[in-house]
């Protein structure tokens, strides 16, 4: 029987088939750049080895991450650990980035991530508890 993860593309930065576009570890792009590409929708996915903080400044966004739906607005971040299935709608006023960092190597997590909204958590599922390299 086929997984539904075999099923959920792994891309290097959403929507794009080339290797890593920078020699840093580091990219960072508003939310904005990315998502008018794709009528404001980044559906789900998943990266094998990017770690990536989505920052709302202003506007809002709705979050699927592994199976859970968050609404994020106003200051908010929301973690995504590699491997973790996460997608986004978002409001077409929207304001923020994401960050996104290249793990150099493998790495563990206990696949769990937090959402974050004025200081106050948000349980999401994917939380990482314990990061470490392999």
């Amino acid at each position: 029987m086929k997984s539904i993860a075999a099923d959920i593309p792994v891309f290097k930065l959403y929507g794009e088939a080339l290797a890593w576009p920078t020699p840093d570890l580091l990219h960072c792009e508003s939310i904005a750049q990315r998502s008018s590409l794709h009528h404001w929708e980044i559906k789900p996915h998943r990266h094998a080895d990017l770690f990536q903080l989505l920052y709302v400044q202003a506007g809002e966004a709705l979050a699927a991450v592994e199976n859970q739906r968050l609404r994020l607005a106003e200051a908010a971040i929301q973690v995504v650990p590699p491997l973790c299935v996460h997608g986004f709608r978002f409001s077409e006023d929207i304001q923020g980035y994401v960050l996104t960092l290249a793990a150099p190597g493998s790495i563990c997590c206990s696949r769990r991530s937090f959402a974050s909204t004025r200081g106050t958590s948000r349980g999401a599922s994917c939380s990482c508890s314990r990061w470490s390299t392999c």
